[in-house]
């Protein structure tokens, strides 16, 4: 038998019992209340395309019951790296006519973001923006010439095959070399090919029998054989202004922590980052940390031999038309060293003959109007498509085009890190040696560019992923949780296609990081955010603690495998 007062003793210590518990229950809940309801505090090191995407995304979900002070971190400003010196040609196509990995999601998303930019670019002043171009978008679409008859049948074999992503891009293959010519006057595609791929693909020659047959593989399939494409047209590609563009970033993320309500904020900070110890015991704690500082993140401690690179420095040429009416020689085009300085007055758009109506905004027409009043060879044909290729031509407007871009492999992290700080080349004879590599080729694409003149040379560094079968996927993930340090996130590898990949991998890397230290974000919207991060992590995303050496041989393996096939079907062909 169990007493009262036994009873009444157990009574009291339950009661005390639910009492701290509730009393536990009810400071707990203040605590998360508590952390939730403070700033989160982001810090993203490097300001170029990822890094500004990044940063969009995390102040675009900010709030007032969320708020969030980003600050950007880069030793040497905006777009110093190789963001910088790029040429600003938006598309999701391989040169063989294939869709990149994710392309078309990717080449959405940044589309969405490039409007995101127009629109602060468009609500700032020129004042509070005096890096911004205005336009510093154009819409004119890209065309790729073939440049031998193995790129021609790739073309034609490649850009049918995905349909949703060349209905999304507005690309089609082109049969006929006049149609090109008319796109672009002043282009001679017939000189871009040998004598005998000319007549493969006019026609004129007909091919030996056996590449007329289809191979076997082909015949068991049933597969569709297509004539070979003179050229690949992309209509929805989009040619930009690097420079202006992460300057209009940077004003949208500024406009985003604005419209997010008292808390939220975006600052620059324009120093280095030697290690994220040392960030945190100068700037205090992060609750995260995002590192997307391309060929500059071998100069982080933490991050040291981590990611699989190979180094590439480019050059490029910013050339101008020689004014209307005027017609230089070729020789005076390579006269580099008199007008470098002009080309950095890019808040002005009289170079590019802009009425003032036109330079009111990035928009598409506002663009073509401007372009309108040029036109003609005296400058870029009004409305015409930039060039793809090896070089490049790209259009900036009716008298400013650019140029590029030159390859030398194998630079240490060290020299990559130094390029970073002089990203206009001052030196003569490099400049001189840049525009002797580009121009040649340069103008047997285009005739016109004789008349053109060097206006000044920019060199960036890409980092270059490896290889798979798949293609170069760019690398994202979360750190391994190293103590004392807050979570680090790293996007990295985005090579020749970081204006591809950059919306689409800060978006998922910012709802990656923001669920890490927000809570409210996973309530407010469960299901874009746990949909975004599952699948970007599901498609190829790299988590960096895993074995990426693993990785990285499986994707050798597969690539052999690929290249093993392809090398079969050719010689099937041939046999």
């Amino acid at each position: 038998m169990v007493s009262c007062s036994a009873i009444r003793g157990s009574t009291l210590r339950v009661f005390r019992l639910r009492r701290g518990a509730r009393a536990r229950m009810h400071i707990a809940a203040t605590s998360v209340a508590d952390a939730e309801s403070r700033p989160a505090r982001v810090a993203v090191i490097g300001g170029g395309f990822a890094g500004l995407a990044v940063s969009w995304h995390l102040l675009s979900t900010a709030c007032n019951a969320r708020p969030v002070q980003l600050h950007l971190f880069d030793a040497y400003g905006l777009g110093a790296g190789g963001s910088g010196a790029a040429a600003g040609l938006l598309h999701p196509y391989t040169a063989r006519g294939k869709t990149l990995w994710r392309g078309l999601e990717a080449f959405q998303e940044a589309t969405a973001l490039l409007e995101a930019a127009e629109a602060a670019a468009a609500a700032t002043t020129a004042g509070q923006a005096p890096g911004i171009r205005k336009p510093f978008v154009w819409r004119h679409g890209m065309l790729r010439a073939s440049r031998s008859a193995k790129q021609a049948r790739d073309v034609a074999r490649f850009l049918p095959a995905d349909p949703q992503a060349a209905a999304a891009a507005g690309a089609e293959v082109l049969l006929d070399a006049a149609a090109m010519a008319a796109l672009v006057p002043g282009l001679q595609p017939e000189q871009l090919l040998l004598l005998d791929q000319q007549q493969q693909l006019a026609g004129g020659s007909p091919p030996p029998p056996a590449a007329v047959e289809q191979p076997p593989r082909q015949r068991q399939q049933g597969a569709a054989v297509h004539p070979p494409a003179a050229g690949l047209l992309v209509h929805g590609g989009v040619t930009l202004h690097p420079g202006s563009y992460i300057q209009a970033l940077w004003a949208a993320c500024q406009l985003a922590a604005a419209r997010a309500g008292p808390g939220s904020e975006a600052t620059l900070h324009l120093r280095a980052v030697p290690s994220l110890r040392e960030l945190t015991d100068a700037e205090g704690h992060f609750d995260a940390v995002v590192v997307a500082a391309g060929a500059a993140v071998e100069s982080i401690a933490e991050l040291r031999g981590l990611l699989p690179l190979d180094l590439c420095h480019g050059h490029s040429l910013e050339m101008r038309s020689g004014g209307s009416g005027s017609s230089s020689s070729s020789s005076s085009s390579d006269n580099i060293g008199s007008s470098s300085s002009s080309s950095d007055n890019i808040g002005s758009s009289s170079s590019d003959n802009t009425s003032s109506s036109s330079s009111s905004d990035g928009s598409s027409s506002s663009s073509r109007s401007g372009d309108s009043a040029a036109g003609g060879l005296n400058g870029y044909p009004a409305g015409a498509p930039s060039l793809l290729g090896s070089p490049y031509i790209a259009a900036h407007g009716s008298h400013s085009v650019v140029v590029g871009a030159t390859k030398r492999y194998g630079l240490t992290a060290a020299e990559a890190y130094r390029q970073c700080s002089s990203p206009l080349v001052t030196d003569a004879a490099e400049a001189q040696a840049a525009a002797e590599a580009l121009l040649p080729a340069a103008r047997v694409l285009w005739p016109p560019l004789a008349g053109w003149q060097v206006a000044s040379v920019r060199a960036g560094v890409r980092a270059i992923p490896a290889r798979g079968a798949a293609g170069s996927i760019p690398y994202a993930g979360k750190l391994p949780t190293q103590q004392h340090l807050p979570s680090c996130w790293v996007i990295g590898g985005l090579g020749a296609r970081g204006l591809v990949y950059h919306a689409w991998l800060g978006k998922l890397v910012a709802a990656a990081a923001a669920m890490s230290f927000a809570r409210s974000f996973a309530r407010n919207r469960p299901l874009n955010y746990f949909f975004t991060v599952v699948v970007g992590v599901a498609s190829g995303f790299y988590l960096f603690n895993e074995p990426l050496k693993q990785r990285f041989e499986q994707q050798q393996r597969e690539l052999a495998a690929q290249q093993e096939a392809e090398g079969t079907e050719a010689a099937g062909r041939e046999a």
